[in-house]
């Protein structure tokens, strides 16, 4: 068997998952989104998701949250996972034609369910700008309503 997994398309009508941690990505009582999704990975501006095909049911996505804890050295705790659609992913733009995208990352260390949500630039800009951060900030949540605690 290969290390590497094959990538597939993810269609529109799947959904994907995005763990959340306690304390870092809540202030108060409130998510916190610019914690949970930061779009700074290596710049790509990209953010781990657990594509749903490959974690059905919410208890799998709970235990990839939970396992990636134990992993990690992190003080953190697992709180649930909020879901949104990849229509609804596909439709956002910002003012400044900021867009959304959902791509199958499978890799070795990770799983054959873990996915990649990325911001796409339009041609020549080298980065979100301060205002452009607020409006995708302000607009996710209506993308990632779906909040499911971990019991």
């Amino acid at each position: 068997m290969s290390d590497v997994e094959i990538v597939e398309s993810i269609p529109l009508e799947d959904d994907v998952s995005r763990h959340l941690y306690f304390p870092f990505m809540f202030k108060y009582d409130d998510l916190l989104w610019s914690q949970i999704f930061t779009f700074q990975t290596k710049n790509k501006f990209c953010d781990s998701v657990v594509w749903r095909k490959y974690a059905e049911s919410i208890q799998f996505v709970h235990a990839l949250g939970r396992e990636k804890i134990e992993r990690s050295v992190s003080k953190h705790k697992y709180f649930g996972a909020t879901t949104g659609s990849v229509s609804n992913i596909r439709k956002f733009s910002t003012d400044s034609d900021i867009r959304l995208e959902v791509e199958h990352d499978p890799c070795k260390d990770q799983g054959i369910h873990h996915a990649h949500l990325k911001l796409l630039l339009p041609d020549g800009m080298k980065k979100p700008t301060p205002t452009d951060r607020l409006e995708i900030f302000s607009k996710i949540p209506f993308i990632f309503e779906l909040i499911e605690k971990y019991d």
